[in-house]
């Protein structure tokens, strides 16, 4: 195996170990990683303790001082006298951390006195110090008066800071020009008691050269690092004026008393070790305790020669490089672990046990270095993979139609796609780095308010995920309606590390939307608001004319005879005539007035304003007046009248925003007046309407009859749904028709809303759904199988057994569900959404299709498609059949709405079945947009069960 190591250090990889070597041996010397020697001894030392020498006392001149003997400086006597107290108690040294270096000359008795004081006592270290001058090129020396020395001991209180400002060193001698002057620690040490082996460094040759007073340079000697037994103020510490009592002399018999400042503003400390955390700095006289401390009990640590160390590292990155090659591949990260732990431990050893200090930075950065270069080619394949990563993310990003958008904690960007280029209309190199927040003027920081570009957005914030809304101008002056989803990234610390932005242009879709939302509120034909809108603004209106104190005046206009208009000149002819009634009519009301088309040839004015008494019946005749004036239609005249119904209500308190009677009552006068012959306006009365009353009860009572009677009197029809495509009947609507007994048979519109009214459209809807079922299930015995879509209204769904009432009618006609499709509007869910779409969910899991019918007149609300579980949409004949419009705009218009629809159902996996096809073109149109399910006239009309089987029998005569 040694062999093998060998081998393979002398082979491929022998450059690289060198160049590792060599780089090694460069790093110790230029000191680069000399920050990361200083973390490990820094927490190996503030892991270490021990008890601090209980002979060291700390006297603070401290702001407990300052308040007691006033504000410094004091006057010599006070120290004098500290020290005669201290002679005559027995302390064994005394250290004054003060440089006396001018004299008194407020008190020059105190220096005589402070000499005779150091003199009696014997035992006195002053300090002496440094100091450069303004050029920096020579040194002087600040030490005591000449008549303090003659008695003292001079010691220097230099403190060698590292280059990250910490304290962690010392040098026993220092001096100008040659290291003249112990430190003042070793001073005290050696007068107090200092162990003998110790004692020998206490003086150097030098030290009985004579002293220099300037020079050219401060020259150190014998460094040595300093260990610390605590934080700043693990040391006894007694305020300076609490000695001034002389109870507490006694304590300090026998001590080495280190006399300093300690107080705020008088002393500059310095970080250590030891109070690197807490950030709090330690005073002078505290680290000279240190300093005795050390030497007093031989805690001194020797830091290793730079040749040594140098030395040592080199060989240690060495002997990891041979064991390395030595241990097969799959062990030798398990070795490099170990490695570092051994070094580590090493280290740790040295310096708690033998007091030497070995730097480690540069062997442990080695011992990792090993890693990468054994592992050189496995690196490399690595890398590669990442780089085809990136280059497979980047080419998916840049697939997306979505911008992709990648931030920095402060908001700069830092990545976007081809398509965020797009939206932004700039490159990316004209884009990394800029703050996105001012590129597309919403608010991307959890903490601040959200804002707009122009002031036009919107947002909809949650905790880690936003999406906002906004309206950009681009640099050419374009301006683009953009979504925005803004997720936040956190580090493992919860704190923001940056945010992953997505940017969507959804100008087109908020154009689709705003279409569709008009076809919904507005007729396509005549521009006026529909039937919807104006029952939604009704309750508006009525309380505007309550808080008013106004008349609320409801006025139906319907065209007599306009089927003879289409008839006589076409289709065309009376869309035009009804679009020129509704400019006329415009005209007769005020802008705080509403004109809507109620229906195909009915106009509805709602008029809120104050009306004097008699003006209701001018207002009426001015309404039938514009009506009967003459028509240009394609050059011929045409004269035309109307019936109208009117319900006016003139005292406030009658009138209820809630209810919609008005409108109901001006329906029935109108149909007085229709009854009448027409041509002419009626204002609602209730004596007037008894008549009316009771002629619908007893259409209601016939009705009532005909749902007892059940199939007797209602016919189930069906329509058949074209596959054009396949030239195939796929499915069949189920329309219902009531045989009355004296007018004939009726189409729904004529009974629904009655059903409606009276509570019975539950019942008519079970009945139509029985026979429906029943029939399409005898036809598949005698092999016609059909398909059959059934009508549902918001009642018969919302009913809390219609899930069951669904699943007895297949279970007792034996129709499979799969074969039966449920019709829903939009008006029948929007009432109770969640209600609805719950048991639209229970009747798919039964098996039953759903479908969305008249998609487009209604809500049109797309949040529809997501809550409810469909599989069709219907297309309303209204857009179908607004295809043949003479006014290119209008048609234009119904393309855009009809294309968008089928668009959305292609795009959700909806089917899509258009209604209404009753011409050659609608069929070409929808079938040229893949719209291949289709209904209406041009394929059939309604067919009974019989005529349904011979239709179906002659496939060849579907008309495609």
């Amino acid at each position: 195996m040694a062999g093998w190591g060998i081998r393979s250090i002398t082979g491929t990889s022998k450059l690289r170990a060198a160049m590792l070597l060599v780089v090694v041996g460069l790093l110790s010397m230029s000191g680069w990683l000399q920050r990361l020697d200083w973390l490990v001894y820094d927490e190996i030392i503030s892991r270490q303790s021990f008890q601090p020498d209980s002979d060291i006392v700390i006297v603070a001149i401290d702001e407990e001082s300052l308040r007691t003997i006033g504000k410094w400086p004091w006057s010599r006597e006070l120290h004098a006298g500290l020290i005669d107290r201290l002679s005559q108690i027995g302390s064994n040294v005394v250290a004054l951390d003060l440089l006396l270096s001018e004299p008194d000359v407020d008190h020059p008795e105190a220096d005589k006195r402070l000499k005779t004081a150091i003199f009696t006592h014997g035992n006195v270290v002053l300090p002496v110090a440094p100091a450069q001058n303004a050029s920096g090129d020579r040194f002087s020396l600040i030490q005591p008066l000449a008549s303090l020395q003659r008695r003292a001991t001079l010691g220097h209180v230099d403190v060698e800071l590292d280059r990250d400002g910490v304290a962690r060193r010392t040098f026993l001698y220092a001096g100008i020009d040659i290291p003249a002057f112990p430190a003042l620690g070793l001073a005290l040490a050696d007068k107090g008691s200092l162990p003998n082996r110790m004692r020998l460094l206490s003086r150097m040759p030098e030290a009985d050269k004579t002293i220099v007073n300037t020079g050219n340079s401060w020259v150190r000697s014998r460094e040595i690092m300093v260990p610390f037994a605590g934080p700043p103020g693990t040391y006894p510490r007694i305020s300076y004026a609490r000695l001034l009592n002389d109870d507490l002399l006694d304590d300090l018999r026998g001590k080495i008393i280190i006399v300093g400042m300690t107080a705020t503003g008088l002393q500059q400390g310095f970080l250590t070790p030891v109070s690197l955390t807490r950030h709090n700095y330690m005073s002078g006289v505290e680290w000279h305790a240190s300093v005795v401390d050390m030497l007093r009990n031989g805690r001194s640590i020797y830091p290793v020669p730079e040749m040594v160390a140098i030395a040592v590292t080199v060989l240690w990155v060495l002997a990891v490089l041979l064991v390395v090659n030595i241990v097969p591949g799959r062990f030798r990260s398990l070795v490099l672990l170990v490695s570092l732990a051994a070094g580590i431990g090493l280290v740790t050893m040295l310096l708690g046990v033998f007091h030497i200090w070995l730097p480690p930075g540069v062997a442990l950065i080695g011992t990792l270095a090993v890693y990468p270069l054994q592992s050189w080619q496995r690196i490399n394949e690595f890398i590669q993979s990442q780089f085809i990563t990136g280059s497979c993310l980047q080419a998916v990003f840049d697939s997306v139609q979505e911008g992709v958008i990648t931030v920095d904690a402060k908001g700069n960007i830092l990545y976007l796609n081809q398509e965020s280029e797009r939206i932004l209309g700039a490159r990316s190199e004209q884009l990394i780095g800029k703050p996105l927040e001012q590129l597309i003027g919403v608010c991307l920081i959890p903490d601040k308010q959200d804002r707009d570009v122009n002031g036009s957005g919107s947002a909809d914030t949650r905790p880690d995920s936003r999406i906002q809304h906004c309206v950009l101008t681009l640099p050419s002056g374009d301006r683009r309606t953009i979504r925005v989803t803004h997720r936040a990234l956190y580090d493992r610390w919860r704190i923001p590390a940056g945010a992953v932005v997505t940017i969507s242009d959804i100008s087109d879709t908020l154009e689709m939307k705003q279409q569709i939302a008009r076809q919904a509120n507005y007729d396509v034909l005549t521009m006026l608001p529909s039937r919807n809108f104006l029952l939604s603004r009704f309750g508006e209106l009525a309380v505007s004319a309550r808080q008013h104190g106004a008349a609320l005046i409801v006025c139906l206009v319907s065209v007599d005879n306009f089927s003879k208009i289409n008839d006589a000149f076409g289709y065309h002819s009376g869309d035009a005539l009804l679009k020129m009634i509704a400019d006329r009519l415009l005209k007769l009301v005020c802008s705080e007035d509403l004109i809507a088309r109620w229906s195909g040839d009915e106009f509805m004015l709602v008029v809120d304003r104050p009306v004097r008494e008699g003006q209701e019946l001018q207002f009426a005749r001015k309404v039938q007046e514009t009506i009967n004036r003459r028509f240009e239609i394609n050059g011929q005249e045409v004269f035309i009248s109307a019936s109208i119904g009117i319900r006016i209500s003139s005292q406030p308190d009658q009138v209820d925003e809630k209810s919609e009677i008005f409108l109901d009552e001006a329906v029935s006068a109108m149909r007085r007046v229709k009854r009448q012959g027409g041509n002419g306006f009626q204002f609602y009365a209730s004596g007037q309407m008894n008549a009316w009353t009771r002629e619908q009860l007893e259409f209601e009572r016939d009705f009532r009859l005909a749902i007892e009677n059940q199939d007797k009197a209602l016919h189930v029809l069906f329509q058949p749904i074209v596959d054009v495509q396949q030239k195939r009947v796929v499915h069949n609507e189920v329309l219902v028709r009531w045989a009355h007994p004296t007018r004939g048979l009726l189409s729904p519109g004529d009974f629904i809303p009655l059903a409606e009214r009276v509570g019975l459209i539950g019942q008519l809807g079970d009945l139509v759904l029985w026979i429906s079922c029943r029939i399409a299930a005898d036809l598949a015995k005698v092999g016609q199988a059909v398909d059959i879509s059934v009508n549902v209204a918001s009642r018969q769904l919302l009913h809390p057994d219609f899930l069951q009432k669904v699943a007895g009618v297949l279970e007792r006609t034996g129709l499979p569900a799969g074969r039966l499709m449920l019709e829903i509007t939009e008006s029948a869910v929007i009432s109770d959404l969640p209600r609805a779409a719950e048991a639209l969910v229970r009747l798919k899991a039964l098996g039953v299709a759903i479908a969305l019918d008249d998609f487009g007149t209604g809500y049109s609300s797309l949040s529809l498609l997501r809550e409810l579980p469909l599989d069709i949409l219907k297309i309303d004949k209204s857009f179908i059949q607004g295809i043949e419009q003479d006014h290119p705009g209008d048609e234009k218009f119904d393309f855009a709405i009809a294309r968008a629809i089928i668009a959305l159902g292609d795009n959700l996996g909806l089917g899509v079945i258009a209604e209404g096809v009753e011409t050659e073109k609608h069929m070409e149109f929808l079938r040229k947009h893949h719209c291949y399910l289709q209904q209406g006239y041009y394929f059939s009309r309604p067919l009974s069960t019989t005529q349904l089987m011979q239709f179906m029998g002659r496939p060849d005569s579907i008309r495609v």
